[in-house]
């Protein structure tokens, strides 16, 4: 089989190579000929930068420009506007005196009254009634306790956790379970689950949550004694208490004792406010030992400290 004959292909120019270059000296002769023609572009085409095909063009970054430059204007404006809305409302309060400054200071309130609360119970009268009420606390708790361990009804763990603890701070040995309120609170709390209450709130958690709960407080507001609280917060204090001694089942004596000393507190207070005698934020005066008459006798006698004015006299009301 003989081969095909083949041919070598030399190298075949552009056409812009093939065309007649013109000599200098032509150029020199006649300047105003036609002029040499220029190479076509590349066949490679560009795809970024300027003038590419993916890319973005002059005019086109120019418009990116333009609309971010008109948007933060935009914002700007906006910012002022809310601006001088602020403070065109403003000065309308002002004027209507609507500013909590302008309506709570006066210029000719040089000094202004302290906000405080009245006491109407002599320090005397208090630790008597505090020393009552919490024998009536930890009395009723230990009774409840014992009358729930004998049902068996307490956890072991629970009790031995609580000796442990006690006898730990060094504090001497109790019967039964007379330990301060505190404690003995702790140990209710812990065993509520298993226990039977008494009263109203019996079945219902959430109020046997909220006596407990009040029940801790009164003992931490009970472990510190200043004997000079305001009425409010004594009255208060023996609702709280009353509410607790009923949900441990405490006995009608004991209850309707607890209504004395209310009742008895209540008309203190009542005489108090007639009498103007419940200074704002200070205790009643107290006469001294050294007054003559049958009535200011006795009552040094029931109130044998004296008069404390340790108060300074523009806490008076």
């Amino acid at each position: 089989m003989t081969k095909s004959p083949t041919r070598i292909l030399g190298d075949v120019p552009e056409r812009e190579e093939c065309d007649i270059k013109i000599s200098d000296a032509d150029l020199l002769a006649s300047p105003t000929s036609s002029t040499a023609q220029k190479r076509s572009r590349s066949p490679m085409k560009k795809m970024f930068g300027e003038h590419g095909w993916l890319g973005r063009s002059p005019d086109e970054l120019e418009a990116v420009k333009l609309k971010s430059k008109k948007s933060s204007l935009g914002r700007k404006e906006k910012s002022s506007v809310m601006g001088k809305l602020r403070t065109k409302i403003g000065e309308l309060a002002e004027k209507a005196d609507l500013s909590p400054t302008s309506r709570g200071s006066r210029p000719h309130d040089k000094h202004p009254k302290v906000a405080v609360l009245s006491v109407s119970l002599g320090a005397p009268e208090q630790a008597r009634i505090y020393m009552e009420v919490e024998l009536m606390l930890v009395h009723t708790a230990n009774t409840f306790l014992m009358n729930q361990f004998s049902h068996g009804r307490m956890a072991m763990d629970s009790i031995k956790k609580t000796v442990d603890t006690w006898k730990a701070k060094g504090r001497p040995t109790v019967l039964e379970f007379m330990y301060d309120q505190a404690t003995q609170r702790d140990l209710v709390a812990v065993n509520q689950h298993s226990l039977r209450f008494y009263g109203e709130r019996a079945s219902n958690a959430v109020r046997i949550n909220a006596t407990l709960y009040n029940w801790r407080q009164v003992a931490s507001f009970m472990a510190i004694r200043t004997f000079c609280d305001a009425d409010t917060i004594f009255l208060k204090l023996l609702f709280d208490i009353e509410q607790i001694l009923e949900l441990l089942g405490a006995r009608e004596p004991l209850l309707l004792r607890l209504q004395q000393i209310r009742a008895s507190a209540i008309e203190t207070m009542r005489a108090a406010r007639a009498n103007d005698l419940g200074f704002t934020g200070r205790e009643p005066k107290w006469n001294s030992q050294s007054s003559n008459d049958s009535s200011s006798r006795g009552q040094s006698l029931d109130n044998p400290y004296g008069g404390l004015k340790l108060v300074p006299e523009s806490y008076r009301g």
